[in-house]
């Protein structure tokens, strides 16, 4: 059969089928992979963890996994280490604070633009055969995101609110301190990143 017989032959089909029990088109739309990191779904989906409860303990994991990976890269076998982790939590803030060694001040953060851009994956470990902690290098892009994740856990897409988290990730190191702060244009899907150094 030719393609023209073969239209005609699932045109006179369908022309038997009542208008109900024909299949609508499919409606198509799309989102950016970087949304994942703003989303509740795209949180359990990149993390594994359904219940929020659980995104506290992995900030937690990762920042201890940081200092970890860098004492363990640079100070291997040096014996005035050491990894510090403070946690208060108030009725409306979890403050978590992890602070490890660098006496020799060997440089750390120097690219916090790429580090923290959604659209890419940035990081030291990206081209390592082994599993190791934080092999991903993108957990400070989630750990930004968590706190507008968070506040928008609950809409159910109805309320069209812009709430955004006003708090900064903040970075101290080198003798200097790093301010990152996250707008979400979650309608437009546009993601705006704030570095203040």
């Amino acid at each position: 059969m030719t393609n023209m017989q073969n239209k005609q032959q699932a045109n006179k089909h369908f022309k038997n089928v009542p208008k109900s029990a024909t299949p609508s088109p499919d409606i198509f739309s799309f989102k950016k992979h970087s949304m994942d990191y703003f989303t509740v779904d795209g949180v359990m989906l990149r993390t594994g963890y359904q219940e929020p409860k659980y995104w506290y303990i992995l900030c937690i994991k990762e920042l201890l996994d940081n200092a970890v990976d860098f004492l363990w890269k640079y100070y291997r076998g040096y014996k005035d280490t050491s990894i510090a982790a403070h946690i208060t939590l108030s009725d409306s803030l979890l403050h978590i604070k992890i602070k490890n060694t660098n006496s020799r001040n060997i440089p750390v953060f120097q690219h916090p633009e790429l580090i923290f851009n959604p659209e890419m994956r940035y990081g030291s470990k990206q081209d390592l055969k082994t599993i190791s902690r934080g092999m991903l290098g993108d957990a400070l892009k989630q750990i930004l995101a968590f706190g507008y994740v968070i506040i928008h856990s609950k809409d159910d897409g109805a309320a069209f609110t812009n709430e955004q988290w006003d708090k900064p990730l903040i970075i101290r190191c080198n003798g200097k301190e790093i301010h990152v702060r996250i707008f979400v244009d979650m309608s437009n899907q546009i993601i705006k990143i704030q570095i203040r150094k």
